[in-house]
Parts: C-alpha cells; sequence; structure tokens
C-alpha cells in the first residue's frame, strides 16, 4: 500500500493526473443500475465528436443513487446538457477532489450548492430528458478534474472508475 502511494505521488498526483492506483479505499456505487449502460465514454457512433460520459438509460423521474458522499457544487441549466447537477467527493486524505457530473436530469434539483449529500442517497436528482444533446430519457454522468471539466475540456472514463471501486 505504502509503495503504491509513494508511487502515486511521484508519478501521477503530483503531476495533476488522476490515476485509479490513488482511489484504493474510495467506495462508490453505481447511480442507476450497470446494466441499464447504453452510450459508452468515447463512443463515436452517431456522433461528431467522441462521447464525453456514460449513458444509463431509465425511465424519466427514476431516482438517482449518489455514488459518493460528497458536497454539490454546481446546480445549473446548460443548453446541451440540461438540468444539470456536479457532485465534489475527496479520496485519500482529502489531498485532490474528484467530480461526477449528472447531466439531463428532469427538473432542477432542490439541493442548494454547498449541500452535503451523502453515499446512498436515493433522492437527490431524478433521471429526464432536458438539454439540445438528449435523445431520450437517460443519465449522462461525467468525471472530471475541476467542475468547468463536466462542461468542457479534459474528462475521464466513469465506467473505468465504477467497475474498480463500486460497491
Amino acid at each position: 500500500m505504502e509503495e503504491r502511494l509513494d508511487y502515486c505521488f511521484r508519478f501521477c498526483c503530483s503531476y495533476g493526473f488522476r490515476c485509479y492506483r490513488c482511489l484504493a479505499g474510495t467506495n462508490l456505487r453505481y447511480p442507476l443500475p450497470k446494466a441499464s449502460i447504453t452510450a459508452l465514454y468515447g463512443a463515436t457512433a452517431n456522433r461528431t465528436s467522441p462521447h464525453r460520459g456514460l449513458d444509463f438509460g431509465a425511465a424519466t423521474g427514476a431516482w438517482i443513487t449518489a455514488p459518493e458522499t460528497g458536497t454539490i457544487v454546481v446546480n445549473t441549466w446548460s443548453d446541451v446538457l440540461g438540468h444539470c447537477l456536479v457532485l465534489r467527493f475527496w479520496h485519500q486524505g482529502k489531498e485532490m477532489p474528484m467530480y461526477l457530473g449528472f447531466a439531463h436530469l428532469k427538473v432542477k434539483s432542490k439541493h442548494k450548492v454547498g449541500t452535503k449529500i451523502w453515499e446512498g442517497n436515493k433522492w437527490f436528482a431524478a433521471v429526464g430528458n432536458t438539454g439540445s444533446a438528449s435523445r431520450g430519457s437517460h443519465l449522462h454522468l461525467t468525471y472530471g478534474d475541476t467542475p468547468k471539466h463536466i462542461f468542457y475540456g479534459q474528462t475521464f472514463d466513469p465506467l473505468a472508475l465504477l467497475e474498480r471501486y463500486a460497491k
């Protein structure tokens, strides 16, 4: 364990890169059943650019489970992504925050920025079909280094994160 953390500090985290080695101990949950995944990160079929997140198909109004305890840092409307929430959570002793974006939500969340959401909470957001990029009721999950990266900039594969650390 100590060797792994030393490696991460020297080669990943010290340069600001996100690596999956340094996430040991993080217990994530799938926000919706894994079987409901309908579009993968990086997919290019029927798209002009690679898909920047992971889509879970579900009925409008289905409750989304909070994958980890964190704080809402963005609760906004995006013309492309519709109603969006960004959840910040920490790993390895609160040294580096991680951000998960939830998009195409049914309605704007009642939770204000700064609200703490507990892991497993099933009532913090509902699946919807909002925003110009939505082609049916689903959750679009994005994983980034900063809240801004949820909307533009570098993102990472949320499925790789979930498959490695989900309960």
